[in-house]
């Protein structure tokens, strides 16, 4: 069922093609996690379940280009394993690089937060820009800490223009998916920071 179902998706890309058997969440049985890379920006990612017959069954199908997964450290929030997934995505001029949080529960793919990790467009010029971003969950309170600077780019595309902005957000688990609690804006500038 799963390469069938690959192979109708991507027939002839079978070769940029990955599979991995991981246990996700406490059922029994492993998964089939798999993805298939299209172009720089293009691919699908799929997880397929045991069910209880013995078949595989697809769980979930995204139309995502995983550059990386993380199945083996997951972050451990409200009873749930969450796994990470990094992915590419964008078009002529603009690359977007993502990080997902998800999770298995009830046999459904639940996606907890995404955050941009880079974000950089040259499309038009004079208004090139870029973001950098990251996060860190703690796991004392059960919050996710995001980060994300942004900055204009001057007309090479390269380097930056003006005074960068940061943000930063504070996501609480509400049981399901990360909430936004608090958001906080810096505006950059040379010898030092001032609160937005």
């Amino acid at each position: 069922m799963c390469l069938k179902r690959m192979k109708s998706l991507a027939p002839g890309k079978l070769k940029h093609s990955r599979m991995q058997r991981k246990k996700l969440d406490d059922a029994a049985d492993q998964e089939i996690i798999a993805k298939i890379d299209g172009a720089v920006h293009l691919g699908n990612f799929f997880i397929f379940r045991k069910d209880s017959n013995g078949n595989y069954k697809l769980i979930t199908e995204q139309g995502w280009k995983v550059e990386k997964w993380d199945f083996d450290n997951p972050l451990e929030v409200g009873g749930n394993k969450l796994f990470k997934l990094v992915t590419r995505t964008g078009g002529t001029g603009l690359d977007v690089v993502n990080v997902h949080l998800a999770y298995i529960k009830e046999n459904k793919f639940v996606e907890a937060w995404q955050g941009t990790l880079l974000e950089r467009s040259a499309m038009l010029p004079g208004s090139q820009y870029k973001k950098v971003g990251s996060y860190q969950f703690d796991a004392e309170d059960e919050r996710l800490y995001a980060w994300e600077t942004a900055c204009q780019l001057e007309q090479d595309g390269l380097t930056p223009q003006g005074n960068p902005t940061t943000t930063t957000n504070v996501y609480l688990f509400d049981g399901e998916k990360f909430i936004p609690e608090v958001t906080i804006g810096f505006h950059s500038y040379t010898g030092g920071n001032s609160l937005i």
